[in-house]
């Protein structure tokens, strides 16, 4: 039996939110408009679950243009999602029978037509705070968890060790490092034990968006404005596809190595100059690019960073200033 696709009907399904977005439609009509737009499918008569499939179709749709929440293009989509959800009883339930491993499947990269991308545990907590304003039943971030470790293949790959898995789910469940992490286990030493060719699960994710941006007309400095003005929910200070953004302003080049004092670390990260846990900002301008073998000279204090009106980087070899992130 063929699969109703909303790629066949991309542009109507555009048109339709464009109207939704500026009033001309009403939502009432909502789902007999998506009917009309799938007339002429031959699958429009099928259900799945007890979902039509041109409204299924439609939720794909959203889904896939929403992308998840760190694309500045959510906020135009989530309203929409509302709507329907609201429009149609089967839908909801559909969503609230198995969400737990429904949004577990999304972390996962599993496939599956209904799915948001989820980068990190911050991408997770602004789609749970959306979870309930969709209309949908709350779920919380234990639900979640115990749903991906029940899965076989995944109890498998934690109790192997698997590298990879478990950056994944260092990276989205931060509060539960003992029950997937031998003690000791550092992030770096899960990269490091992840293929060369084989980046971090939310490294992947931020590369796609980011280049999905530019391509849609941001510059990086446009984006970066966008991450800086992000309201981040109550626990969380660190926003990580902004550090992901800073690199890729500096070319994932460490600044004290270009700034005369090189070394061969390839592990790029972000060092916060004003420590956030001392009331820094999680912001660009108290930020630096440094390569793993500077950023452990600079927290075992032999070099001090300092700034003000420029970056000033002392050891006990050099003194140098580096102009701060715009």
């Amino acid at each position: 039996m063929a699969h109703l696709s909303w790629r066949k009907h991309q542009e109507s399904f555009h048109i339709l939110v464009d109207e939704l977005t500026s009033g001309v439609e009403s939502d009432a009509r909502l789902l007999s408009r998506v009917q009309e737009i799938c007339k002429d499918d031959q699958a429009r008569d099928q259900t799945i679950l007890g979902v039509a499939s041109p409204h299924l179709a439609f939720l794909e749709y959203l889904f896939y243009c929403a992308e998840g929440p760190y694309n500045p293009l959510f906020q135009k989509y989530a309203p929409i999602i509302r709507i329907l959800f609201q429009a149609s009883i089967p839908l909801t339930a559909l969503l609230n029978l198995n969400a737990a491993d429904a949004i577990g499947n999304m972390i996962l990269n599993k496939r599956g037509r209904l799915k948001f991308a989820i980068a990190d545990n911050l991408e997770l907590v602004l789609l749970l705070e959306w979870w309930p304003r969709f209309g949908l039943q709350p779920v919380n971030e234990r639900e979640i968890f115990d749903a991906v470790c029940k899965k076989s293949t995944i109890s498998y790959r934690i109790s192997s060790q698997d590298p990879c898995l478990l950056l994944r789910l260092s990276e989205v469940f931060p509060s539960y490092p003992d029950e997937f992490l031998h003690p000791g286990t550092t992030r770096e030493d899960l990269i490091a034990s992840c293929s060369a060719s084989t980046p971090p699960p939310s490294y992947r994710r931020f590369r796609r968006l980011y280049h999905r941006l530019l391509d849609e007309g941001f510059d990086i400095r446009e984006i970066i404005r966008i991450e800086e003005n992000r309201v981040l929910p109550m626990q969380m200070r660190r926003n990580t596809f902004l550090s992901y953004l800073v690199k890729q302003l500096h070319g994932e080049t460490c600044q004290i190595c270009a700034s005369g004092s090189p070394v061969t670390d390839p592990l790029i990260t972000v060092h916060h100059i004003v420590p956030l846990v001392e009331g820094g900002l999680d912001t660009a301008r108290n930020m630096l690019v440094v390569c793993n073998t500077h950023h452990q000279a600079i927290h075992a204090g032999e070099i001090q960073v300092r700034i003000s009106d420029t970056i000033e980087v002392l050891s006990q070899s050099d003194r140098f200033l580096i102009e701060p992130n715009p």
